[in-house]
């Protein structure tokens, strides 16, 4: 049942006070949110701003330390916790949170507070351990999505989520077209699955826990603004704080005073000169107005937060999602049905690239070229623009990606050491884009891409598309060539087409590793013994090692058997104890897992060869019988002596089978 929310039922939030109360009865709230990098400092203060003026006792703004001082400048009625931070963002602190949940009846979590790791742990954290209100928005919404649907479905405190649209989207996983189409039916479909309430902004704003939903038509163009958003969040955990009881209609009722005082507040400045801070100022006269049921009445449907979504969705793109809350087909009506596909995963690409015979290491980019549908994808970086002969621009408003054609680099695509570590990469499909390239010499070409086409990574930060785009365009002379052993050959120049490029020598090193493993572990196809050695060059590559170094050490180790448990509890291919693992920040499941067994094992053995500089023999026999008897001289030198001698006879046993030692970073065009 939806009703639209009336004055006289938002007046029965703002009781008459007792003579005699004092500020602890009206609530104390923190409002978590904040980030050097974005602009936030501002609007927090507009927000704690908002909360006061809606009625709190207290309202304390908990920030990154860096812009504290920027926010105490600006709200003298509030107090600042400062909050741990790497500098730019939120860095996690279990402490710090567990005194705001002991002494905040109300938390509002995410305004600027940036889409980091560390705002996910935090949120997480907030979700299993605090029992008050939590009021999650903007960037805590983005960090929602990423979360997983059984975090939120195990909350212990009282959960109200803000989203606009796309925002809402992002956390449900389908289409921002249907949400607009029914915003009840979606609403309701989310509060029930999270057990909590939802405040939809949009043409009427939606507030529902599922049962019962309240629309609220209070608002004005005026209010599309930055900073609007932030002003309700303040004005719901305000009205929150003083209406544990009656949460639903608290939220809905936020939404009306902010509405309305946006409305007086353009009467004074127009609609075009109006911002948050004037929503503001216009609290104290919105609240009075109701109490003394002066209101203006408005027809039913018209438009509130839709002005307000006009701003944000201008800062707004898609959020690439791992775990997403599913709204079921069956709890949603046909005009909100989920699309399965929209959310997709991605392949980082585990084979060889080279861009006009540069090889470029996929795991130090800061994007890794993808596989998907059949497809490799490409993204939308600076470094792979570059190499590739272009510049990009990308509008998450019109879903136009523009490519301005450019001199390719010919230098490859690097990043540094420490990119991407091929995990998969989750995202979502944007529907109605278009690549528009600009050559300079011609027309601009535009390309009309299919719905699943355009791939948008991290909010927007990042999108991909497929390279065969690039190829089939008139305006590059890109090709390419693929070999599944010896990887990807990207070409950018017409007179050098990617078949070309002479592979020969690389196919030689690989396959002459990928044999050997083979020969050891014969349950592998040729294929998985390839992705071994990859796993293995990559390691060697990172750590600054030789690779047959690594594949000796496995051999002696396991023979390449990542099932393999010790008498000691080791542990896969490397043989890494459970407790090394952990002690060492890495959950020891993980360990049966090829790439991170290797990978662990390699930094492991990199860092005993560091501590005893450049010393293998002492290396190893920390790796094999720990620091300890190093340090006190009694260890035995059989077992380094032994994978020594592997790696000498890995490097004889390929060059007696007429195979590659050495790997080239640089292939040659033999046109």
């Amino acid at each position: 049942m939806s009703t639209y929310l009336s004055e006289s039922q938002v007046k029965t939030l703002l009781g008459k006070r007792d003579d005699n109360a004092n500020k602890g009865d009206f609530g104390y709230i923190a409002l978590v949110g904040g980030s050097r990098r974005y602009s936030g400092a501002i609007r927090l203060a507009d927000m704690a701003a908002g909360a006061m003026r809606a009625g709190c006792g207290v309202c304390t703004v908990a920030a990154p330390d860096p812009i504290c001082g920027v926010i105490a400048s600006q709200v003298l009625e509030s107090t600042i916790y400062p909050l741990s931070s790497d500098g730019d963002h939120l860095k996690f602190v279990e402490r710090e949170f567990d005194e705001l949940m002991l002494r905040y009846s109300v938390i509002a979590f995410g305004m600027g507070i940036g889409d980091s790791e560390d705002t996910k742990k935090a949120l997480t954290y907030l979700l299993r351990n605090y029992d008050g209100i939590l009021i999650i928005d903007a960037d805590g919404l983005n960090a929602l999505a990423r979360i997983g649907k059984k975090t939120v479905k195990d909350h212990r405190c009282k959960v109200i989520l803000t989203p606009h649209p796309k925002e809402f989207a992002r956390v449900s996983k389908c289409e921002v077209d249907d949400v607009i189409k029914a915003p009840e039916e979606s609403a309701k479909a989310l509060a029930n699955y999270i057990e909590g309430i939802v405040l939809l902004k949009g043409h009427t704003t939606t507030v529902t826990d599922g049962e019962t939903t309240y629309l609220v038509n209070r608002g004005c163009v005026g209010m599309a603004t930055a900073g609007s958003g932030d002003v309700l969040s303040g004005v719901l955990a305000a009205l929150a704080a003083c209406n544990k009881d009656n949460l639903l209609l608290a939220t809905a009722g936020a939404a009306y005073i902010n509405g309305l005082a946006g409305e007086l507040a353009e009467k004074e400045t127009g609609e075009i000169s109006q911002i948050a801070s004037d929503t503001v100022s216009k609290i104290p006269a919105a609240i009075k107005q109701i109490q003394e049921g002066e209101v203006k009445k408005k027809k039913n449907g018209h438009p509130m937060a839709v002005f307000l979504l006009i701003a944000l969705l201008a800062f707004s793109g898609y959020v690439g999602v791992k775990y997403v809350i599913p709204l079921l087909a069956r709890e949603a009506s046909a005009e909100s049905r989920v699309y399965e596909d929209y959310v997709v995963t991605m392949n980082a690409m585990k084979k060889d690239i080279y861009i006009d015979g540069v090889l470029v290491n996929n795991y130090q980019l800061s994007r890794p070229i993808t596989d998907y549908n059949d497809r490799t994808y490409i993204p939308m970086t600076d470094e792979l623009a570059g190499a590739l002969g272009f510049s990009y621009s990308w509008n998450d408003e019109t879903n136009v990606l523009t490519l301005t054609k450019k001199e390719a680099s010919g230098e490859g695509a690097y990043i540094g050491i420490s990119g991407w570590d091929l995990a998969p990469v989750t995202a979502m499909t944007v529907g109605g884009s278009k690549i528009v390239i600009d050559s300079g010499a011609r027309k601009p070409e535009t390309i009309k891409l299919e719905q699943d086409e355009l791939i948008s990574y991290a909010n927007g930060l990042t999108v991909y598309i497929p390279l065969f785009r690039l190829i089939e365009s008139e305006s590059f002379d890109i090709s390419a060539s693929f070999d599944t052993t010896s990887g990807l050959v990207i070409s950018t120049d017409k007179g050098k087409p990617a078949a070309s490029y002479d592979l020969s020598n690389n196919l030689s090193y690989i396959t002459g590793r990928a044999e050997y493993i083979n020969q050891n572990r014969k349950e592998l196809s040729f294929g998985e013994a390839c992705l071994y050695e990859y796993y293995f060059r990559h390691a060697a590559t990172l750590e600054g090692l030789d690779e047959d170094f690594l594949l000796a050490l496995a051999k002696q180790e396991s023979s390449f058997d990542i099932n393999d448990i010790s008498a000691t509890g080791a542990v896969g291919i490397m043989q890494v104890m459970r407790s090394t693992a952990r002690s060492n920040g890495l959950d020891p499941e993980k360990l049966s897992d090829v790439h991170t067994n290797i990978d662990f094992g390699s930094d492991y053995i990199a860092n005993f060869i560091a501590i005893y500089k450049g010393n293998y023999v002492k290396a190893l026999s920390a790796y094999n019988q720990g620091a300890g008897k190093v340090s006190s001289g009694e260890y035995s030198t059989s077992y380094a002596n032994a994978v020594l001698k592997k790696q000498s006879d890995i490097k004889a046993r390929m060059t007696s089978r007429n195979f590659s030692n050495e790997f080239n970073t640089v292939i040659e065009c033999t046109k």
